[in-house]
């Protein structure tokens, strides 16, 4: 009987058609011909966890095959990833919060320059010498309590304060506000009102600080400033200046000047001054130039001008060069405070050098003006006259005025003209000078005279000696040079200056002294060989006319001649060198008329000799040479002066100089 084939259930169908599935995907996946499609598609099956196994044959016995749920595994590989995700933010989140409660802690904590509140309230323009405010404010805009606060500010230059807050502390241009504690968030502010003074369109800064120290942080020292800054937009005083158009070379020249306070309040510590261009002579000397010009500074000092009012200034000026040529008159008017000076306004005059048909010029020891002269020098002046016109003029007549005190009008020589006393002129004319009777055309000549400079001993004995000039005016007219419509005659004129320069007074003297000046002198008189004995060298320094600078006097001794560093000196700081044997005596300043109208300036220096017995006999000499050289310091040029004779033994005690 055939057997029958077993009943398959169903069960075991579905478990058949399974494992064949999975026979033929595992012969697709694992099949040596296989696309790069179902290659990729293995390898993501393997990424996913399935273990794979060798492909049965159809001799091996079925084994069934273990693999994974793949929807399982992704659920849960999600699953992880939400939780990873979830924990990384919560991370994030805590350290933010972190980071951001330490920045709130700091803040709190801590004081930057932003929380130091400091600024200047000032007007952005103003006019100078007006009065303005300036307000400061401060305040505390951090979370910390300040401690030891103050608050400076510094003035700009040229601020001079009317009302001060009193518990202000000046110091110079700072002013110190002490404010002591400042809570958290708190604020102040104090003003200053004064008078600031600034050059015109000048942009004036001034500068405010904050200093403190936060109450949680006592070693701690904070600061910070500010800048605050205004422009000068218009000033107090007007100038103005009138002065000829054209001058002929040498002409004296008039310029009026006026200065006007055109600001509400009285102008005080003005100045004003000069400043010509080289070629234009300040005739400060003249009757009508204003007093009070000091020709050192260049200016005068501007007396109170009350408001809307206005003073009025007389310059004299003679004009050098040739025909054509410009010069220039500028003048400054301006305010001092303190040591400051701030120019307000400038103003300026131009003059032309015009031509003239005559001319005249002058030189005096063949040089052009201006001349240092020496007392006692003889100075010889020629005066070059010229017609450069087209026509011939007659009578011509030609003058010089002579000026200052300093001219030996008794050793004047003049080989023409005549000398008139009362007026210091001299004056040629055809009578005397024939060819002055017609000047032709290109027609030149010249005059020669000569004169001495006075003695020092025959100027006054008072101030009026000091800095003298020569100032010698020639001229030359004729009647019939042309004069320009609603012009005055004006002769050609030239001028020429001569400074006269200072003379060092030296001298020099010797004695035994009886320790009157706090110098005793010891030893025996007269001198004796093998005995040491001492003396009292005495020098005299003066000077004539002028004051002369860094003097210094310069004493050598004779070999022999012991210094003993015993000095008494009126002025002045004492110096020797041992090696040279140079006494160095060195004053700054030598006052005009030391020696001639007030004492001289002594000096007084012990010294000792040891006469050998080869010396009997004989007299000692102390010095071997005695030197002064300084500076004049209205003539600007080097002095000296040289002393031959030494004082000896013999003339420091009369008689009894000789060594026994």
């Amino acid at each position: 009987m055939a057997k029958k084939p077993d009943k398959k259930t169903p069960e075991s169908e579905g478990e058949e058609e399974s494992l064949e599935k999975i026979r033929n995907l595992q012969r697709e996946l694992y099949g040596r011909e296989e696309s790069e499609t179902i290659q990729s598609r293995a390898e993501e099956i393997q990424h996913l966890g399935l273990r794979h196994t060798a492909v049965p044959t159809d001799n091996e016995p079925h084994k069934p095959v273990k693999f994974k749920d793949i929807s399982g595994e992704v659920s849960r590989r999600r699953r992880r990833i939400i939780i990873w995700s979830i924990t990384g933010v919560v991370l994030a989140a805590l350290f933010a919060s972190t980071i951001a409660l330490t920045l709130w802690y700091r803040v709190r904590q801590n004081v930057t320059p932003d929380q130091m509140a400091i600024a200047v309230e000032v007007d952005d323009e103003f006019t100078s010498g007006e009065e303005i405010t300036y307000t400061i404010n401060f305040g505390n805009e951090s979370f910390v309590d300040w401690q030891e606060v103050e608050v400076m500010f510094e003035a700009p230059l040229g601020f001079e304060p009317s009302d001060t807050p009193p518990e202000l502390i000046e110091t110079g241009s700072q002013y110190i506000f002490p404010v002591g504690d400042l809570p958290s968030m708190a604020s102040d502010s104090f003003s200053l009102t004064g008078r600031l003074v600034a050059e015109e369109n000048a942009s004036v800064v001034a500068r405010a600080e904050i200093r403190l120290t936060p109450a949680n942080f006592p070693s701690g020292r904070f600061d910070k400033s500010v800048l605050a800054t205004t422009t000068v937009v218009a000033q107090p005083v007007d100038v103005s200046i009138s002065m000829n158009q054209q001058a002929g070379r040498g002409e004296r020249v008039l310029a009026t000047i006026t200065v006007r306070n055109k600001s509400a309040t009285p102008l005080t510590g003005g100045f004003l001054g000069l400043e010509p261009t080289p070629g234009l002579e300040l005739a400060t000397g003249d009757p009508q130039f204003t007093a009070g010009f000091d020709p050192i500074e260049g200016e005068w000092d501007l007396p109170l001008i009350e408001s809307l009012a206005s003073e009025t200034y007389t310059v004299v000026l003679f004009i050098e060069g040739e025909p054509g040529e410009q010069r220039t008159l500028t003048v400054k008017v301006g305010i001092r405070q303190d040591e400051a000076r701030f120019v307000q306004r400038t103003g300026s005059a131009v003059v032309t050098v015009s031509a003239s048909e005559l001319s005249v010029i002058q030189t005096f020891e063949d040089a052009p003006s201006p001349l240092t002269v020496r007392t006692k020098q003889r100075i010889n002046g020629v005066v070059k006259y010229r017609n450069s016109g087209t026509v011939g003029l007659k009578d011509v007549i030609i003058t010089a005025v002579l000026e200052g005190d300093a001219v030996d009008e008794a050793s004047l020589k003049l080989k023409s003209g005549a000398y008139n006393p009362t007026t210091k002129t001299i004056t040629w004319t055809s009578a005397s000078v024939p060819d002055l009777a017609l000047l032709n055309p290109q027609d030149e000549g010249e005059i020669l005279y000569n004169f001495l400079i006075q003695d020092p001993e025959a100027f006054a004995k008072d101030e009026s000696a000091i800095n003298n000039n020569v100032i010698v005016t020639a001229a030359i007219d004729s009647p019939d040079v042309r004069v320009p419509v609603g012009q005055d005659r004006q002769p050609v004129t030239d001028r020429y200056v001569m400074s006269v320069a200072s003379d060092i007074l030296l001298g020099v003297d010797a004695f035994y002294d009886d320790g009157r000046l706090g110098i005793t002198s010891e030893g025996p008189i007269p001198p004796a060989a093998g005995e040491t004995t001492e003396y009292t060298v005495r020098i005299r320094l003066g000077s004539t006319l002028n004051d002369i600078g860094e003097a210094r006097v310069v004493a050598v001794l004779r070999e022999g001649v012991t210094y003993t560093d015993e000095t008494v000196a009126t002025t002045g700081e004492i110096s020797f060198n041992d090696r040279t044997k140079e006494v160095i005596w060195t004053i700054p300043l030598v006052k005009a008329g030391i020696g001639r109208v007030a004492p001289f300036e002594d000096f007084h220096f012990q010294v000792s000799i040891t006469p050998g017995a080869h010396q009997s006999g004989s007299t000692i000499s102390f010095l071997s040479r005695l030197s002064a050289t300084g500076t004049d310091l209205f003539t600007d040029i080097e002095l000296d002066a040289l002393v031959t004779k030494s004082p000896t033994t013999q003339t420091a005690s009369p008689g009894q100089g000789r060594v026994q």
